[in-house]
């Protein structure tokens, strides 16, 4: 039975990781010779050519033609002297080039030479742990060079509780390397798509990983999820047509020992780039205990006991939002006397009933000074004052006449 994390890379991918360098044999290039040095004259050629214009001009004359004779005879000696001078002149010509191509001869061959002894010590150096390091890591770059980017990054699959929980602690050890919303088209005839959990880009090798969180069922319907065999066609189509790793852990690793989680992401990393500086921050962290992975039925039987609960209580809840601060309801500015200035009170005779009262009051109305007029209400102002105008309403004296 297999065991989170289930780890599955990409088999070109494996095979770059365990690829060891073959002994090549040298191959040295094929390097035209210069010839032989020219001579300053081709006797064997001179002679040749003398002795068969002489028995050419010596016909004639055996056959009584002296004359033709001779003329053959004089043609031949200018041809042979023509020979001879063509021959002095081309052969400072003919020695320049020569010895040009002599020069890049011995120029191809001392190149040839140094090729040979850096093949040579090539294959030595690819027999050290060093250079099988440096033959894997160019593998591994090309077995990455055709990995398919996602095809696009605005998938409406929610992120759950777990998964903003752990997403807060890869940011924080992969700053800038870890994404959501990414999708992958799944296998035609389908129209839907896969969105991973977290997709893991390494630009500098074109390395993406697919970052799945298993939960053993649905929370609410109680439905078996990521059982065994149940996420394999998926598997297959993201690592093998797709090329990009598949880490899945489970909910309960991730919640339970976030930080082990991302220190296996980091393991991976440093395993396919071939270098050890993605664990450095982990130093500290233990490994990550493994989880075997769930039949069907065991996820039903997990559903049953609602097993999820034993452990998605560790998730920290989200901070309660205080309420704001009510503002204080700032009264209504309302005119408020201080003093009455002036009071007319208007009877009949001597008896004690009033009939008319009209008062003029002095006071503050928001910062500044008014005088107000009243018979039965606030009803007419007379006229304001600013503070700077020496009005206050302590100052104020007021006076009633009375008729």
């Amino acid at each position: 039975m297999s065991q989170f994390p289930i780890i599955i890379k990409p088999s070109l991918l494996e095979q770059a990781l365990t690829a060891t360098p073959k002994s090549e044999p040298y191959q040295p290039p094929v390097i035209p010779s210069p010839g032989a040095k020219p001579k300053r004259f081709k006797t064997g050629l001179l002679v040749a050519q003398g002795v068969v214009f002489t028995v050419i001009a010596l016909v004639p004359a055996f056959f009584g033609e002296f004359i033709l004779a001779a003329v053959l005879l004089a043609a031949t000696v200018g041809v042979i002297l023509a020979q001879v001078n063509n021959q002095r002149v081309e052969y400072p010509r003919k020695l320049r080039i020569w010895e040009e191509k002599v020069r890049g001869y011995e120029y191809e061959m001392r190149v040839a030479e140094q090729k040979k002894k850096a093949h040579a010590e090539r294959m030595a150096r690819l027999k050290t742990p060093e250079g099988i390091l440096e033959y894997r890591r160019e593998q591994v770059k090309k077995a990455l060079g055709n990995t398919r980017l996602p095809d696009g990054d605005n998938s409406d699959a929610p992120l759950g509780n777990a998964e903003r929980f752990f997403l807060t602690v890869l940011e924080r050890y992969f700053p800038g390397k870890v994404f959501t919303r990414r999708y992958i088209n799944s296998p035609p005839p389908s129209d839907r798509y896969y969105t991973p959990d977290f997709t893991f880009i390494e630009p500098e090798y074109r390395l993406f990983m697919d970052i799945e969180i298993d939960e053993p069922y649905e929370y609410k319907r109680g439905k078996p999820t990521h059982f065994i065999g149940s996420d394999d066609e998926r598997n297959r189509h993201i690592s093998e047509r797709y090329g990009w790793v598949v880490i899945r852990f489970t909910e309960e690793q991730v919640i339970r020992q976030p930080e082990s989680c991302c220190k296996v992401i980091a393991g991976v990393l440093a395993e396919i780039t071939l270098a050890s500086t993605p664990l450095e921050p982990f130093a500290g962290v233990p490994d990550l205990l493994p989880e075997p992975q769930w039949t069907e039925g065991q996820a039903n039987a997990k559903a049953i006991a609602k097993y999820r609960d034993t452990y998605q209580h560790l998730l920290p809840q989200p901070e309660k939002r205080k309420p704001k601060p009510q503002e204080p309801v700032k009264p209504k500015k309302e005119f408020q006397p201080s003093h009455a200035l002036l009071s007319i009170l208007i009877r009949s005779g001597s008896t004690p009933f009033l009939l008319w009262e009209y008062t003029v009051y002095a006071g503050r109305l928001g910062g500044q000074f008014f005088l107000f007029a009243k018979d039965n209400a606030w009803v007419n102002l007379i006229t304001t004052s600013h503070p700077s105008a020496g009005l206050e309403p302590d100052d104020s004296q007021g006076s009633h006449i009375i008729m």
